[in-house]
């Protein structure tokens, strides 16, 4: 599966108490465990181990991440993909899974009524360790993403088409949601996740997510998550968190 994660907050800067620099660098470690049948006879569980890196050079970043995934149940489960070609059955699996890196840019506007913009292309290389682990297959994603910040509340919206590798379709990708900041330290969101199936043979997906920004000092961040699926093509639930060090 792949692993779901969040904006941060927004105009949140990296770096030490929110004093704005013009480079980041941040690293950071996740893990997410999710458990479904999307659509098949039996329960499968699964489970990715992400480990990151992100520069930023205001305004362009620049992330790569690789994880750990482990799959325990539908042969043709494949990081968020269902394999027709697959056979019907159920196995454990684990390994490296596919690397992805990201190159986005982001305009800050100069009056406050009007949102911030992202562009970002994603590009995800067929690494896996296993090829009942990936796809197999490269991955290029386009995405255009708004963020407004309005008093203590911040929203976001986003759209992405996703280029498919081999016999999968090209794809459309939404989301959108509001985050809501308690203190200097502390984020609370949710969010509305859109995937357009890849295959004939499966239905879309429609998820709701919760998750948190918590700042533990001036370097060190934790967001927990949680994901309820509300379609046959989607987890039933997922629980995970992602926790990242600014450098």
């Amino acid at each position: 599966m792949l692993f779901r994660s969040h904006p941060p907050p927004p105009f949140d800067t990296a770096g030490s108490g929110g004093d704005w620099r013009r480079f980041y660098a941040s690293a950071g470690i996740g893990f997410g465990f999710y458990r479904g049948d999307y659509g098949e006879p039996g329960t499968t569980n699964s489970g990715s181990v992400p480990v990151y890196a992100k520069f930023e050079y205001v305004p362009v970043t620049f992330r790569v991440s690789v994880p750990y995934q482990v799959i325990d149940g539908a042969e043709g489960l494949r990081e968020g993909d269902v394999d027709p070609t697959a056979g019907a059955g159920s196995s454990t699996r684990h390994g490296i899974g596919d690397t992805t890196v990201s190159l986005m840019y982001s305009w800050y506007p100069k009056r406050k009524v009007l949102p911030s913009i992202d562009l970002k292309t994603k590009v995800k290389i067929p690494t896996a360790s296993s090829k009942d682990i990936g796809t197999g297959h490269a991955d290029v994603t386009f995405q255009f993403e708004m963020t407004k910040k309005i008093g203590q509340l911040g929203l976001f919206s986003s759209a992405s088409y996703r280029l498919k590798g081999g016999f999968y379709n090209d794809i459309w990708l939404a989301s959108t949601g509001a985050m809501l900041k308690l203190n200097r330290e502390i984020w609370l969101g949710v969010a509305y996740d859109f995937r357009e199936s890849s295959t004939s043979t499966a239905g879309d997906s429609h998820e709701i997510g919760l998750f948190a920004s918590l700042r533990l000092g001036a370097q060190r961040r934790i967001g927990p998550f949680a994901v309820f699926g509300l379609s046959e093509n989607s987890p039933d639930w997922g629980l995970g968190a992602t926790f990242s060090y600014d450098f």
